[in-house]
């Protein structure tokens, strides 16, 4: 495929040099408190919804300065010192009801012992032994096997392991600067299926260096990689605003964010394509995704979040009035 002036330009910035330059300041947190926590809801299989609590932690830098990722901003310059992560992990389960899973997110990778010490880890591990269920992030190249293993065999219940292949368009995998090839995604859903550990996959809509109109095709295309790897859960996430580097490709005309209905259409489509997967569309920051109104926001967000947890598509009640609602039938 040619590349566009426009193309070429994005191409041109993204380097990590450039996506690192852009950045501002981060976020003040507390290295011994969580930067969050809540009760969510998902769905466990159709049919059946699950309360899951969710951590987000706090520690070490991702080494990777993907383009379109704004998680950095929550993560600290220097390795996690041990015992944090433990106190924020008891200031979390402490403050939420009992639930069957557990998320421990920790905006980088938690097989990597500068952002989780190895020791945190294993006590981590003892701390949620009992859950059914839990769910880490990893980028696939970071994925130590042994430590993965021994933390997967402190637990009574089952380990899931959430890697985000983003895109599998060959342009849009140069602009992010994730340097991870769809092979290495393979290869770590492979070994995580041998040793009976769940994988998690996290794909965007329309990242930079995709075009609008083949925004829709792409993801599908990228969801169908993730079914074919096994992977037990997809998300798809609309790309937002966040990240200084692609706020600057909006500012200077090179790049648009999709709009809403783009990610309406691509669920219903992968809801359809897709039965054996959950698939659900992240609803983060939902006021910042373009194409929608005050006639027609919360309408469609309700929708959104049943459809999530149903696993099948619904048409919205209510008659709206508003130029937003192409997708609304």
């Amino acid at each position: 495929m040619e590349l566009s002036e426009a193309e070429q330009a994005i191409l041109s910035r993204a380097t990590r040099s450039e996506i690192v330059r852009a950045r501002g300041a981060k976020s003040l947190l507390s290295p011994r408190e969580p930067a969050g926590y809540f009760l969510q809801r998902e769905p466990a299989c159709r049919g059946e919804v699950v309360e899951v609590a969710t951590l987000f932690l706090t520690g070490a830098e991702c080494p990777f300065a993907c383009s379109m990722c704004d998680l950095w901003k929550h993560t600290f310059d220097t390795e996690t010192k041990a015992g944090d992560l433990i106190a924020q992990v008891e200031i979390g389960l402490a403050n939420l009801p009992p639930a069957p899973w557990i998320k421990l997110y920790n905006a980088s990778n938690f097989f990597d012992p500068r952002a989780v010490p190895d020791s945190d880890r294993i006590e981590i591990g003892r701390r949620v032994a009992s859950m059914d269920r839990v769910i880490v992030e990893n980028h696939p190249r970071l994925l130590d096997r042994e430590r993965v293993r021994t933390f997967r065999d402190l637990l009574h219940g089952k380990l899931e392991i959430a890697i985000g292949l983003e895109t599998v368009h060959p342009f849009a995998m140069q602009v992010m600067n994730k340097q991870m090839h769809p092979c290495d995604y393979e290869d770590a859903m492979r070994w995580l299926r041998e040793e009976e550990i769940d994988g998690r996959a996290f794909v965007l809509l329309q990242p930079p260096g995709v075009r609008p109109e083949e925004a829709i095709a792409s993801l599908i295309d990228t969801v169908q990689f993730a079914a074919n790897t096994g992977v037990r859960h997809i998300s798809l996430i609309p790309t937002r605003r966040g990240n200084p580097w692609l706020d600057r490709l909006i500012d200077d005309g090179l790049y648009r964010l999709p709009a809403l209905d783009a990610l309406e259409t691509a669920f219903q489509r992968c809801l359809e394509l897709f039965p054996q997967q959950i698939v659900v569309a992240d609803t983060w920051d939902w006021s910042s995704i373009p194409g929608q109104c005050d006639r027609c926001s919360k309408a469609r967000l309700r929708r959104i979040d049943q459809v999530n947890l149903d696993q099948y598509w619904r048409e919205i009640d209510e008659a709206i009035a508003c130029r937003c609602t192409k997708a609304m039938s």
